[in-house]
C-alpha cells in the first residue's frame, strides 16, 4: 500500500515579487509531490506572483483575503483553514507570518512549525515601529517553534544574538536554477543592440527594487567616479526608475549621456544579467542575496559589499568592499574590470562554477526534504549550530 503523503502548508503574508517569494516557489517546485501534499496559503489577496504559483503542478494555492493589518476576521478564516487542512507541518516565512502561525498552534497541536528567517542585521531606521517590535517579539518567542531555518549564516548569527536558541537553528542557503540563469550570447547582443550599447563597452549592473538598504546612491556615486577615469563603461540599474529618490536629477548629465541607464521594473531580469559584464551589489544589509548568485550563475564576476553572506557567496571569485563607501566600490569595480581584460572567460567560468557547486536549486530541495523527513519521520538530517563563513 502506498504510504500517505505528509501534508505541508507553506504560509506567507504576500506573494509579491521579492527574493523570499521567488525562493519559496523555487523550493516548492523541487519537492516530491508523491511524498508531500503541498499547500501554499497567502494571507493577503492575490499578488504579483499569484499566477506563477497557480501554475506549479500539484500545488494547492489559497488566499485568505486579509484586508488590513488589523483584520481580525482573517484569524477566524485561518483557523478554519488549518482545521480543515490538518497539516503535518507548517513552514512560514518572514516575521509577521511566523508570529501568526505560532499563534495558530493551539488549533493544530499536532503540526510541526518551521520558521523561515531571511534577514540578517536589521537597520531599524528604515522601518516603522510596528515592524521593529515584530522582529523583537519573533526572537523572544522563537523557542516555542519546532525549528528555525535561516537562509544565511549572517541571519542565523543575528537570530542567535537576539535570543533564538542555537539548538533550533539550521542554515540552508538559497538555491539558484542554474538551467535558467546561464550565459547566452544571443540574448546579450540583442539587448545591447536595443539599448545602443557597443560590444567594446563594459556594462556594470545591479538588479533589485528601489530600497534604502540596496544603497543605489553609493552605486551611482561610484559610477560617477569611475567614468572620470574610464570612459567605455555603462551602468545599468534594473528594477530602479530615474524618478526614485530623484536619481535622474542628481545624475542628470550621465543619464542624458546614457552612461547610466534605469530600466524600471523588469518581470524577468535574466536577459539583463546576460547582457552585463560585471555585477555589483552595494547593499548595506543582506541575508543571502539572490541577485548576486543569479548573476554569477550567468557568468558574471561580482563586486559586493561585506554584508550578510555576500562575501561567502562570491568566495575567491569576487571583490569585497566595505558598505557605504563609494571610493572603495569604485576601486573594486575598476580592479575587477582590469582583471577581466586579462582573463575574462576564466573569471566568468569561475563565477558560474561556484554557484553550480555550492548553490544549485537541487541542493536546496534535498536539504529541505531531509529536514521534513527528520521532523515527520524521524530520519536524522543534519545538525548545525556553528555558522562560520568560508
Amino acid at each position: 500500500m502506498k504510504p500517505l503523503q505528509k501534508k505541508i502548508v507553506f504560509a506567507i503574508s504576500r506573494l509579491n515579487k521579492g527574493g523570499t517569494e521567488v525562493q519559496l516557489l523555487e523550493l516548492i517546485r523541487t519537492l516530491d509531490t508523491n511524498v508531500f501534499a503541498l499547500t501554499l496559503v497567502v494571507f493577503y489577496a492575490e499578488n504579483q506572483m499569484w499566477e506563477q504559483a497557480k501554475k506549479i503542478p500539484h500545488l494547492k494555492v489559497v488566499s485568505l483575503n486579509k484586508k488590513s493589518r488589523w483584520d481580525l476576521v482573517f484569524f477566524i478564516r485561518l483557523i478554519r483553514f488549518l482545521r480543515v487542512e490538518k497539516p503535518d507541518l507548517i513552514y512560514s516565512f518572514l516575521p509577521a507570518a511566523n508570529l501568526i502561525c505560532l499563534a495558530m498552534r493551539p488549533f493544530v497541536t499536532s503540526a510541526k512549525l518551521i520558521w523561515g528567517i531571511r534577514s540578517s542585521k536589521i537597520e531599524y531606521r528604515f522601518f516603522d515601529s510596528f515592524s521593529k517590535w515584530i522582529w523583537k517579539i519573533e526572537c523572544l518567542l522563537s523557542r516555542a517553534v519546532t525549528l528555525i531555518i535561516a537562509n544565511s549564516d549572517a541571519g542565523a548569527k543575528h537570530a542567535l544574538d537576539n535570543g533564538a536558541p542555537a539548538s533550533k537553528i539550521r542554515v540552508i542557503s538559497n538555491g539558484i536554477d542554474t538551467k535558467r540563469f546561464l550565459p547566452n550570447e544571443s540574448h546579450r547582443h540583442r539587448l545591447r543592440d536595443y539599448l545602443s550599447i557597443g560590444d567594446e563597452e563594459w556594462v556594470v549592473g545591479t538588479v533589485g527594487r528601489f530600497d534604502p538598504l540596496k544603497d543605489h546612491e553609493t552605486f551611482l556615486k561610484a559610477a560617477e567616479k569611475i567614468l572620470k577615469r574610464k570612459k567605455n563603461v555603462r551602468f545599468v540599474l534594473v528594477g530602479v526608475k530615474a524618478t526614485d529618490n530623484d536619481f535622474g536629477k542628481k545624475f542628470s548629465e550621465l543619464v542624458a549621456e546614457k552612461k547610466i541607464i534605469f530600466s524600471g521594473f523588469i518581470q524577468d531580469p535574466i536577459s539583463y544579467f546576460q547582457m552585463m559584464d560585471l555585477y555589483c551589489s552595494s547593499s548595506t544589509s543582506e541575508g543571502f542575496s539572490n541577485s548576486i548568485a543569479e548573476a554569477m550563475s550567468c557568468g558574471l564576476p561580482a563586486v559586493v559589499t561585506d554584508v550578510g553572506d555576500s562575501k561567502k557567496i562570491v568566495g575567491q571569485t569576487g571583490w569585497v568592499v566595505p558598505p557605504s563607501d563609494a571610493d572603495a566600490l569604485a576601486d573594486g569595480i575598476l580592479i575587477q574590470l582590469s582583471r577581466m581584460e586579462l582573463a575574462r572567460d576564466e573569471m566568468a567560468e569561475a563565477a558560474r562554477s561556484r554557484i553550480l557547486q555550492n548553490y544549485p536549486i537541487e541542493k536546496l530541495g534535498q536539504k529541505i526534504t531531509a529536514v521534513f523527513n527528520e521532523l515527520l519521520v524521524g530520519t536524522q538530517a543534519f545538525q548545525q549550530t556553528d555558522f562560520a563563513v568560508s
